[in-house]
């Protein structure tokens, strides 16, 4: 029964060990990728300094850039809506858990209280039939 319970903790260790691996990783990936569009965000705002400081009559060409820092930015708006998926999903994961350790503490402790009785139960059983065995050494000497 014993080896049952640590089996049963030893998977859950190992299941939250890897859902902690997964989640780190998927947090270092998705932070190098912020990090490389804010290195593209400060390197085209700095190109985009450098053309209004040089050249009059570039609007047009800034009016375009702008369309594709609005097209950047609604990219980033999809990038913070799979953050917050991620982040519901991490929830709904850390709840389930939260749950199945409830459960597992629960079902521990019915199986505590239950070998409690069964040792119980021996104590007494053993006691009477010692008291029997020596009743009857009496008997027979």
């Amino acid at each position: 029964m014993e080896e049952m319970i640590k089996l049963i903790l030893d998977k859950l260790n190992d299941m939250e060990s890897r859902l902690d691996a997964r989640i780190n990783d998927m947090e270092k990936r998705l932070e190098v990728r912020i990090n490389g569009l804010e290195s593209r965000f400060d390197g085209l705002g700095k190109r985009i300094d450098g053309l209004e400081g040089r050249f009059d009559g570039l609007g047009k060409r800034i009016d375009g850039l702008e369309g594709r820092f609005d097209g950047l930015g609604k990219r980033i708006d999809g990038l913070e809506g799979r953050f917050d998926g991620l982040e519901n999903r991490l929830d709904y994961i850390e709840q389930q858990n939260e749950r199945r350790f409830t459960q597992l503490e629960v079902a521990l402790q019915e199986i505590n209280k239950d070998l409690k009785d069964l040792r119980h139960q021996i104590i007494v059983e053993h006691t009477y039939y010692d008291k029997k065995l020596q009743a009857l050494e009496k008997r027979h000497i």
